[in-house]
């Protein structure tokens, strides 16, 4: 069962999200899922997010046909989660190592 997805909105981010991912994928667990919405990106943004999810089935990328906004791809990040919880992260930011295991042991048991 999924408790927490992480969600994140991007756009033309080639350069940035791979960095951000990289800080999450070591502390993934069967409890947490990372779902990307890319709004039309047209730079490498797909290959290195593809990169970076390669054989993980927690993870999931959708791109959509075209931009719309970052509220919008926020809120679809959102539809698309399976977790009880969401936790909204930008495409430029990394965590700290134990990031999600503190977040995870303040959710509600």
């Amino acid at each position: 069962m999924i408790r927490l997805s992480i969600c994140i909105a991007t756009l033309n981010r080639a350069g940035y999200i791979g960095h951000t991912l990289q800080s999450i994928m070591d502390q993934l667990t069967d409890a947490v899922e990372v779902v990307v919405v890319d709004g039309a990106s047209t730079d490498s943004t797909a290959q290195v997010v593809a990169e970076c999810f390669e054989g993980r089935s927690n993870c999931h990328y959708h791109r959509l046909p075209e931009t719309g906004g970052v509220d919008r791809d926020y809120c679809r990040t959102v539809e698309l989660a399976k977790g009880e919880f969401c936790w909204l992260m930008t495409d430029d930011d990394s965590i700290k190592p134990t990031a999600v295991e503190t977040v995870m042991k303040r959710l509600r048991p």
